[in-house]
Parts: structure tokens; C-alpha cells; sequence
């Protein structure tokens, strides 16, 4: 074989190489199904009132960052006082309809999105999110 024919050969093979590259590089999950924050709408079932009343109110947050940071907020107010609390973590896309989110201790939690929400079960504790 010539030495031209032998770039040839050998330039082909690359650009076959690199289209097969580029082409499996774009077949990962969707990120964009889940990218955005999700607020809390119902526990094991039941509706999570998040507006204010004279017993109190409640939220929980779930922001999902394009670059696999998240942060988990959840807020209370009470006859007895206020509370809130925010946790780092970090989140991916292991399919189109389920994430896992790990918290800074390691510890992961699995995402399953239905539509428009993000279910999660936590300890037992089925929680629903909707996009907000």
C-alpha cells in the first residue's frame, strides 16, 4: 500500500472515530428534565400547605443547577417559632426519569421523575415535587 493511501486510510479511520465520539457524547440523559427548582406539593399523599396561616407553614425546596450542584432548603413558621434550613449536594441525571441527589455526607437519595413531578422517597416518607 502507498504512503497515500495510507493517510487516507488512517484520516478516514479518525474522522469515523471522532464522528463517534461526538455522536455518543450527546446520548447521555436529559439534564434539561431536570435542571430547575421543584417545591414540595405533597407528602405520602396529602397536600403540603406552604401558605402562611395561624398554625403555620411549611416549605421545602429542591434546586437542581446545570453544573450538578443542588441545594435542599426546607422552611417552617409556627406559634412556636421559625426554622430553616439549607443543605449543599450534588445531583445527576442517571436516566431521563431518574437522578440521584448526595448530600455532602455522602448520603444519596434517588429521583424519579413523572411527568411533571419529581417523586422522592425518603426514609419512607414519599414526597412529590412540582417545578416551580
Amino acid at each position: 500500500m502507498s504512503i497515500s493511501k495510507k493517510i487516507t486510510a488512517i484520516a478516514a479511520s479518525a474522522a469515523l472515530a471522532l464522528t463517534l465520539c461526538l455522536g455518543l457524547a450527546g446520548c447521555g440523559p436529559d439534564k434539561e428534565k431536570f435542571t430547575g427548582t421543584w417545591h414540595i406539593s405533597t407528602m405520602d399523599g396529602a397536600s403540603v400547605d406552604q401558605s402562611d396561616s395561624w398554625a403555620g407553614s411549611a416549605d421545602m425546596t429542591i434546586t437542581l443547577n446545570e453544573d450538578g450542584t443542588a441545594v435542599l432548603e426546607t422552611s417552617s413558621t409556627s406559634l412556636f417559632g421559625n426554622s430553616s434550613e439549607s443543605v449543599n449536594a450534588t445531583w445527576e441525571a442517571k436516566s431521563d426519569s431518574e437522578c440521584s441527589i448526595t448530600d455532602d455526607n455522602g448520603d444519596a437519595i434517588t429521583g424519579k421523575l413523572d411527568g411533571g413531578t419529581l417523586s422522592i422517597d425518603e426514609g419512607g416518607t414519599a414526597l412529590t415535587f412540582k417545578r416551580a
